[in-house]
């Protein structure tokens, strides 16, 4: 019948699909899955074992092959070759996954199209990220420096069941270096000749004996601006960052492991992040010749005019962060193994902004304290394969205090004048349990399944101080009395899966997973206790729940030549965002789906040659947009991805030469929802990344040459209009130019 397939045409359409995985699977067939997770040492990369690439952040050791789920993982050394300073920089070399830059250090990160706004500071993200197995909430900790490295998992759709409550799009892992059993050093320094940037890493790894070694490592980075602002005459924003680790594993026997790190960071970012990109109407130059500069100028080129208000600094953004972390392994023996995770994290950071500034006349300032004090601990245990199945167990605590203190104050020559001060404190204590089972009804068949119950507290307290009347503090900022929002929530999260070996080297597998994000209160309302028509407070946002099915084809094992294929559709209900009115940022939850496809090929043409592709299409859609608003989801581009070659080989007895070419590319998406909104859709690029290197291997000495954006695209990584709703004109900041670095470095 006509639409419906025979067996013998279902038999031959199998016979298809196993003789492509057969044939393209046959680089890697002398693979085998890693029995545990590699040693974590200083002689290399943890993410891989020989040819095989594992995965760590699910809490379970596993090849990325044999993984019901999209995962990239991307190895430390990968990242210290292509001069990867941030999670920011991140795209450039991670597939699927979008991190753009919004004031005040608050990035926010995206997979397939769907990611928290950076507008509310009190989110969490919906791409959660984790640092050695530890959830950070804020946006903010997207900015922390990568350095020393093992590697960066990125797990895609809703994971909440095992990795917890806030991880409904996806989650960002990233595992530090541990130290190893054998002494070693390592150095590298990057010269940047485009805009003048130095870089310096260093780690030395010694072990004190049999049973303890020690790693410390740290971070200097000094990197200049490529915004030019003529009347300062100096480039922003100008980026200093100061990090330091230091991390001690005891190993007294082969049941007990405990590993212990330290890290202190300080950030500072002087310079205008934003600056008046667009001025159709000419307000803005208007006001500006009235201030007495009758050459202002707007447009998206790099180069603007601005100066801050008289008597206060330049705009800057700092960030000082303390991170312990303790993670201990017990082996109860027969393949019973305990762990608990603890941690304190501690941040505090300051903004101050006058990105409305010209002349000497700036419209508005507005100054921020933020800072949080985090305390987690989680346990579980792992079981060996019992009979036809295996269990992971645990429990989670979750406690975080948040404060952010923003002071708003519009100055003369505008008629709209105020100044107001919101004080803002939110406290948060989770408490939940999860349970993940494997079973293996044939040696072919795997099924999963996992379930997790999150019971949280959350409060908000709120004081604002009018500190100068005015009627703009009196339009956005109203006085109200201090007082507290409460609220109490229960999650019930679960993801099933199964997953099939059709033959070797080739599975297929579809899941379902359920996730959820609380919801809280946003942190500067104009009146947070004003009651909405449903009864709500005008502060309130609600809790996000996720849902997302794929199916997928993984042909091919490890790191050799594999083909992975995946399908997925993500329906979230209540998904928080924020709209920009003209005078304020509007907390509200809508209706969001994505829907698409991803595509990732290796191809190991031989020892020396290796290509890459990896491709994502999401149609990201706002479901419940009004008519004023676009359908198409904010920062959401359709297509994005990264095609890679690598090639090395030797020079003669003693050098290797190594080249890796890199294309990323994205189309357009937009940065403001409403319809009426100046800010121009930021258009598609494909930038262009190399990097040549010659390595002594007898010495670990590599001299290197890293160009990144090499087509010199100029895009936007941010847009807003300008406050206070300027008809015309909007805000932007652009990503880096072409840039030129030389790498030098030595491990041994």
């Amino acid at each position: 019948m006509e639409g419906k397939s025979t067996p013998s045409a279902t038999s031959q359409a199998f016979g298809i699909l196993a003789a492509l995985g057969a044939a393209w699977s046959v680089p890697a067939l002398a693979q085998t899955p890693a029995d545990r997770a590699p040693d974590a040492a200083s002689e290399g990369s943890a993410a891989e074992a020989g040819d095989e690439i594992v995965v760590t952040a699910l809490k379970r050791v596993a090849s990325v092959q044999d993984v019901a789920a999209t995962v990239a993982v991307i190895s430390g050394e990968a990242i210290a070759d292509a001069n990867i300073t941030s999670a920011l920089d991140l795209p450039a070399i991670t597939p699927g996954v979008l991190v753009q830059a919004a004031p005040g250090v608050s990035p926010v990160a995206s997979i397939r199209g769907i990611g928290t706004n950076a507008s509310n500071q009190a989110f969490d993200q919906s791409v959660a990220l984790f640092v050695d197995g530890i959830f950070l909430a804020r946006g903010k900790d997207y900015a922390s420096s990568l350095f020393d490295i093992n590697d960066v998992q990125v797990i895609k759709g809703a994971q909440s069941a095992v990795l917890g409550k806030n991880t409904t799009v996806g989650a960002i892992a990233l595992t530090t270096r541990r130290p190893g059993k054998a002494f070693g050093y390592e150095l590298s320094y990057n010269h940047d000749f485009s805009l003048g940037s130095d870089t310096i890493d260093a780690a030395l790894n010694v072990p004190l004996s049999d049973t303890l070694a020690v790693r410390v490592s740290g971070r200097y980075a000094d990197l200049e601006g490529w915004q030019h602002n003529e009347l300062l005459d100096e480039n922003s924003p100008r980026i200093n960052t100061r990090g330091g680790r230091i991390a001690l594993r005891w190993q007294p026997n082969d049941k007990l492991e405990w590993n212990l790190n330290y890290q202190h960071e300080s950030f500072r970012s002087e310079g205008q992040m934003l600056y008046v990109a667009g001025d159709s109407n000419g307000l803005v130059r208007a006001y500006a010749a009235a201030a007495g500069d009758p050459n202002f100028t707007a447009a998206f080129n790099d180069r603007f005019r601005a100066s801050p208000r008289p008597g206060f600094p330049n705009d800057f953004a700092t960030n000082k962060s303390d991170r312990i972390i303790s993670n201990l392994s017990y082996s109860l023996g027969g393949g019973y193994e305990l762990t608990a995770l603890t941690a304190y994290l501690r941040s505090r950071g300051t903004f101050l902004s006058n990105n409305n500034a010209v002349a000497n006349a700036p419209v508005y300032l507005n100054s921020d304290l933020n800072g949080s004090n985090t305390f987690s601990h989680e346990m579980r245990l792992t079981t060996p394969r019992i009979g036809i199945f295996d269990i992971l167990a645990g429990v989670f605590y979750y406690k975080d205090t948040y404060r952010y203190n923003i002071g708003f104050d519009a100055v003369a020559p505008s008629p709209l004048q105020g100044y107001a001060n919101t004080r803002f404190t939110q406290r948060t204590e989770d408490l939940s349990g999860f349970l993940s089972v494997n079973l293996y009804p044939t040696d072919r068949l795997t099924l999963n399944g996992a379930i997790r119950y999150t019971h949280e507290n959350r409060s908000a307290d709120y004081v604002r101080d009018i500190i100068r009347p005015g009627n703009l503090v009196s339009l956005i900022y109203s006085p109200f009395a201090p007082g507290r929002l409460t609220r109490s929530r229960g999650f019930l999260d679960g993801s099933v899966s199964a997953q099939y070996e059709i033959m070797n080297d080739v599975m297929g597998y579809v899941s379902y997973g359920k996730g959820s994000k609380s919801g809280g209160f946003a942190n500067a309302p104009n009146n947070p206790f004003a009651l909405r028509v449903d009864g709500s407070r005008a502060a309130e946002f609600a809790d996000e729940i996720a849902k997302t099915f794929e199916a997928g084809l993984k042909i091919g094992r490890g790191s050799g030549s594999h083909l992975n294929v995946a399908f997925f559709n993500v329906n979230i209900s209540d998904f928080q965002t924020s709209l920009f009115s003209g005078t304020q940022f509007i907390v509200k939850n809508i209706d969001i789906r994505s829907r698409g496809a991803e595509l990732e090929a290796v191809l190991k043409a031989s020892d020396s040659l290796r290509f890459s592709v990896n491709v994502t299409y999401a149609d990201t859609l706002n479901k419940s947009h009004l008519p004023t608003e676009r359908r198409v989801l904010v920062r959401a581009p359709k297509w994005n991805g990264i095609a890679t070659v690598n090639f090395e080989h030797p020079i003669g007895p003693d050098f290797n030469f190594s080249a890796d070419g890199t294309v990323e590319f994205r189309s357009e998406l937009y940065f403001q929802d409403l319809l009426s909104s100046t800010v121009p859709v930021a258009g598609a690029f494909a930038k262009l990344g190399l990097r040549l290197a010659v390595e002594h291997p007898a010495s670990g000495a590599t001299v290197a040459l890293v160009g990144r954006n090499l087509t010199n695209r100029r895009v936007p990584n941010y847009g807003t209009g300008l406050f206070p709703g300027q008809a015309g004109a909007y805000l932007a900041s652009s990503e880096p130019p072409r840039t030129i670095a030389l790498q030098l470095s030595i491990k041994r």
